[in-house]
């Protein structure tokens, strides 16, 4: 993947050159490369937590928490770039989101499904068919398969 992504940075860094600027400040490829990685810390803060099962010493459910949380502004940040480039995506986030995590004070526990980790990034692959073959996004989704 590494490889393809330098050979995508030099394509835009030459479109760019040739003032043919992305349509967003976070280019496609850049916008996917970010969802890989986030997709990587949501696996690796999975692990984190499973292996925290049980624990009840204060320092180490404070850390997940902190990871948690850094993990979820990520995501929300991300996500604003997401539904520029893939605005279909607004409709699946409103059907993911599970009613508890609005109502949850702060003194309870999330469910498990609005945990960071757990939440569903919607990177094209995963998206519903009849979504995925819209001719807008033919595209993005030919890119991730490039860079995956």
């Amino acid at each position: 993947m590494t490889d393809q992504a330098l050979v995508l940075a030099r394509e835009e860094a030459a479109q760019a050159a040739l003032g043919q600027l992305p349509r967003h400040k976070v280019s496609l490829s850049s916008f996917l490369l970010i969802g890989f990685d986030l997709e990587d810390s949501q696996y690796l803060l999975r692990r984190k937590a499973s292996k925290a099962k049980g624990l009840r010493m204060s320092k180490q459910l404070t850390d997940l928490q902190n990871k948690r949380n850094v993990l979820y502004c990520l995501i929300q940040n991300w996500r604003k770039v997401q539904l520029f480039y893939i605005p279909h995506v607004s409709s699946l986030l409103l059907q993911a989101q599970p009613p508890e995590a609005t109502t949850t004070s702060s003194s309870t526990p999330l469910p498990s499904e609005a945990l960071a980790e757990n939440l569903p990034l919607f990177l094209p692959s995963s998206l519903p068919p009849c979504i995925c073959a819209l001719p807008e996004l033919k595209g993005i989704c030919s890119l991730e398969l490039q860079l995956h």
